[in-house]
């Protein structure tokens, strides 16, 4: 593997690992994984500087198979997908089938326990 290619694969491994899908846990393991001798201390990029170029490949994998999962657990884990402002683009909101959730304003409230459809008038 050559410099540029060892380069973009570990700017690829720092973005996937910077990732919000990404937990402290997942990064700990990482660490543990590649960090040859572990370090709790040392930071995950420092690790990814370090690691041999055999590996890059594998551990890019890994790093993406982990964001894929994890958002496919939020997916499937039955919170509201709307944004902020109430409009709703994903496939599976219950409110598609009405047009609801592409109107402002009509946020319907999966992730919020308290709230049901008829509660909301």
């Amino acid at each position: 593997m050559n410099e540029e290619i060892q380069e973009f694969a570990r700017s690829t491994l720092k973005e996937g690992l910077a990732d919000p899908a990404i937990t402290d846990s997942n990064r700990e393991l990482f660490k543990k994984m590649y960090g040859q001798p572990y370090d709790p201390d040392l930071d995950v990029d420092e690790v990814v500087d370090a690691m041999p170029a055999g590996v890059l490949d594998l551990a890019m994998e890994q790093v993406r198979r982990t964001i894929e999962k994890h958002a496919q657990e939020k997916v499937d884990s039955g919170y509201c997908h709307a944004d902020s402002d109430g409009l709703c683009e994903w496939d599976g909101c219950p409110q598609g089938r009405d047009g609801e959730s592409l109107k402002p304003g009509h946020h319907f409230p999966l992730d919020c326990p308290l709230a049901s459809p008829r509660s909301l008038g």
